[in-house]
C-alpha cells in the first residue's frame, strides 16, 4: 500500500488542506474559515469531473452552486470589529 504513489499525494493534499485552514484561520473569523472549508467540497466535485471523468448530476452542481454562495455571502456580510479603517468601506458594495 505505502508503495503506490497515490498514498503520498493523498497525504501531501491533505497536509496541504491543513496548511490552508491554520493560515485561514489567522485571517479571518472561525464562522467565514469553517463555511470556506466546505469548499472542498466543491473542489473535489470539479475535480472528480475534469480529472477522472465523473458525471456531475444537477443537484450535485446545485449543491456546489449554493456552497460558493453561502462562503461569498458569509464572508461578505461576516461583522468585523469596528476600526477607523473598516468604517465606510464598501467591500461587498458595487458602485
Amino acid at each position: 500500500m505505502f508503495l503506490e504513489p497515490g498514498v503520498y499525494l493523498a497525504i501531501g493534499c491533505y497536509l496541504g488542506a491543513f496548511a490552508t485552514w491554520i493560515r485561514l484561520l489567522r485571517h479571518v473569523p472561525v464562522g467565514v474559515a469553517f463555511a470556506a472549508s466546505h469548499l472542498e467540497i466543491v473542489s473535489v466535485l470539479i475535480v472528480s469531473y475534469l480529472w477522472l471523468g465523473e458525471s456531475v448530476s444537477l443537484a450535485q452542481a446545485a449543491g456546489a452552486f449554493l456552497i460558493l454562495l453561502g462562503v461569498g455571502v458569509l464572508a461578505c456580510f461576516e461583522r468585523r470589529p469596528a476600526s477607523p479603517k473598516a468604517i465606510g468601506s464598501a467591500d461587498c458594495e458595487r458602485a
